[in-house]
Formats: structure tokens, C-alpha cells, sequence
């Protein structure tokens, strides 16, 4: 049986103008308000984009109507936050609890059954980051037209550090044509998720 979707209505809060923006957006990249680094404009239909930022970090989420996102999370780390990298098992740990701290307990606020449900350590460019996956029942934009209750989001991660700063890279696998259950992700979802986190890299330069 087909997947029934609606869009929950939302406030634009941002266009592709720049309006209201933090950052700024030229010659179609987003710049952050810290400058540590901008990020060529995905190709989405009707697509909006929220940033928000403060002295230590913040962050960019571009959205399409059909519910599929893509956002970069980024703090900037404090002067002696070598001691965290100084072994890679301090490195994975300090990743492991950038994604609990920032996405999984804002999360459970308002989704308390969130949870992490695949995670591991991935090596691309000569660098090792941590790949996890996060369902937020009933956390997505998207409402069925019967129950009136949100669809579950399904949130692909990636964690690195990069000049100073920690990045988190994230991308919505369930939306509208593309339905994603975290009870039985497969293999080909789990590297396409990858292969758009990895997108997202690519189109970023960092300063």
C-alpha cells in the first residue's frame, strides 16, 4: 500500500534571497556568519533556508517541500581541545558525544523515544569520521491525512573536525517518494544516505 502524505504548513522563514539570514547567500553558496565556511546552494523545489548561530557555533538547514532536508552543524572548539584528539579513541568518543549532545537530547525534548539506531566510524579523504542514523518518531514536517499524526524522520549524520571547528552534516531519508523505516533500513538507503552526506561535503569549502 502506497505511503499517504501531507506537508505540514510551515513559516518561511528564509528564502533564497538572504532574508533574514545570518549568513549570507552569493553567487548560490551560503556563507556562514563565522566565516569557517561556505556551502555551494542545493537543487531543491521551493526551498527554504533557516540558519541560526551564536559566539561558539550554529548552524543551516536547507528544506524542500517534499520534506527531505539537508543542514550543517558546526562549534567551534575551545583552545585546548587538542587533549580530545590527542588518541583516536578520545577523537571517536569526543564525535559520539557531539551527536548526543547537540542532535539526539534536543531531539528526545520534544520525541523521547529518539534513539541512534546504526552507527560506525567511516575514513573518506584520509580522515575519519562517524556515520549514525537517528529516528525521531513523529519527528518529521510531514503529516498523514487520516490520523493527523507526523511521519517519523530519519536522519542520516556525519561527524568530523575540521580547522578548529566540529561539523555535523545531516540529511532526511524519509520524505515524500521515498519512504525510509528505521526498523528495516537496508543497505542501499544506509549508502545513500552516505553518498548525500558526502554531496554535502563536497559542495562545502572550508576557510
Amino acid at each position: 500500500m502506497k505511503k499517504a502524505w501531507m506537508i505540514l504548513p510551515v513559516l518561511l522563514i528564509s528564502g533564497c534571497g538572504g532574508l533574514f539570514l545570518k549568513g549570507k547567500v552569493t553567487e548560490n553558496r551560503y556563507y556562514s556568519p563565522m566565516n569557517n565556511f561556505s556551502i555551494a546552494l542545493p537543487t531543491m523545489t521551493k526551498m527554504e533556508i533557516e540558519d541560526q548561530s551564536d559566539y561558539a557555533g550554529g548552524g543551516v538547514t536547507f528544506r524542500e517541500s517534499t520534506g527531505m532536508f539537508w543542514l550543517v552543524n558546526y562549534r567551534q572548539l575551545p583552545d585546548d581541545s587538542a587533549s580530545k584528539f590527542g588518541s583516536p579513541e578520545k577523537r571517536d568518543e569526543a564525535y559520539r558525544t557531539y551527536v548526543t549532545d547537540v542532535a539526539l537530547r534536543k531531539a528526545q525534548n520534544f520525541s523521547p523515544k529518539s534513539s541512534v539506531v546504526k552507527e560506525e566510524f567511516i575514513d573518506r579523504q584520509g580522515r575519519r569520521n562517524y556515520f549514525a542514523i537517528l529516528n525521531i518518531p513523529e519527528g518529521s514536517r510531514l503529516i498523514h491525512p487520516v490520523t493527523n499524526r507526523r511521519f517519523d524522520s530519519v536522519r542520516g549524520l556525519l561527524v568530523f573536525e575540521k580547522n578548529g571547528f566540529m561539523y555535523m552534516l545531516g540529511c532526511e531519508m524519509n520524505y515524500v517518494g521515498h519512504p525510509t523505516y528505521a526498523s528495516r533500513l537496508t543497505d542501499e538507503q544506509i549508502e545513500e544516505a552516505k553518498e548525500t552526506l558526502g554531496r554535502i561535503e563536497e559542495g562545502m569549502i572550508f576557510m
